[in-house]
């Protein structure tokens, strides 16, 4: 689930953009095999995010996200199951303008 909520505008280089927060819940589950082995990884936590957006131009000029999760990995064929694990991400994107 994601929920966006517009904050209001900025001025950025002349520019006027529109701030926007979002709030996201995601999980996820990686199933597969390694070396040999049954594994499976299932996580699930929130991120938030902060996203400039250009309306003029309509695409996004930044957005910083951060997040953690929490689950298990598991991995039966070694005798190891429902190991805690936690994660945290942070990601900055960024629009790069110009060129040849």
């Amino acid at each position: 689930m994601i929920v966006s909520t517009f904050r209001g505008d900025t001025t950025v280089a002349g520019r006027t953009l529109w701030l926007i927060e979002s709030n996201k819940s995601t999980s996820v589950l990686v199933e597969g095999n390694m070396q040999g082995m049954n594994m499976r990884n299932e996580l699930s936590g929130t991120v938030n995010e902060t996203t400039l957006w250009d309306p003029a131009r309509r695409l996004v000029v930044s957005t910083r996200s951060t997040g953690s999760m929490t689950g298990t990995v598991s991995m039966p064929d070694a005798g190891m199951n429902d190991i805690p694990l936690t994660v945290t991400n942070t990601r900055h994107i960024q629009l790069v303008e110009g060129g040849s």
